[in-house]
């Protein structure tokens, strides 16, 4: 037997016990089985990506706190740590395929995403820019 067929008899006993009321289950296994639906993960991801969230930026310490305040409602003890971070802002970008003399270029990448009419948070000026982090820990 394998270790994923033990694994889905042991969630359907996990969960038929539930069902019946049973409460045998320990405190860590309670809370695992608390853990977000895809509906709840789509709705966090939905509004982490619906604003700019450059590091270093308010709409990064929006995101920072969000985040933490949802594992504390799980249970989790979160907290926030700041760093110091050597973020740059390109001049000019390109990523391209030359000629081993580098006089031509045979293929160019397009470093922009595509606006979505169906999704609002694609136009963001964040989406045009490339970046380069180095980041150290206090």
């Amino acid at each position: 037997m394998s270790a994923l067929t033990i694994a889905c008899y042991v969630l359907i006993f996990i969960e038929l016990s539930k069902a019946s009321g049973a409460s045998f289950l320990s405190q860590a296994e309670n809370a695992f089985l608390k853990v977000p639906s895809n509906d709840s993960a789509r709705d966090h991801l939905k509004f982490i990506a619906s604003e700019p969230h450059m590091a270093g930026t308010a709409g990064d310490l929006k995101m920072a706190e969000y985040v933490a305040n949802q594992f504390r409602s799980f249970g989790i003890d979160a907290n926030i740590e700041g760093f110091d971070a050597l973020l740059t802002y390109p001049i000019s970008r390109a990523l391209q395929l030359e000629t081993l003399e580098g006089s031509e270029a045979l293929w160019k990448a397009d470093l922009e995403e595509d606006q979505l009419s169906e999704d609002e948070t694609s136009s963001t000026e964040w989406r045009r820019k490339s970046f380069f982090c180095i980041c150290s820990i206090r």
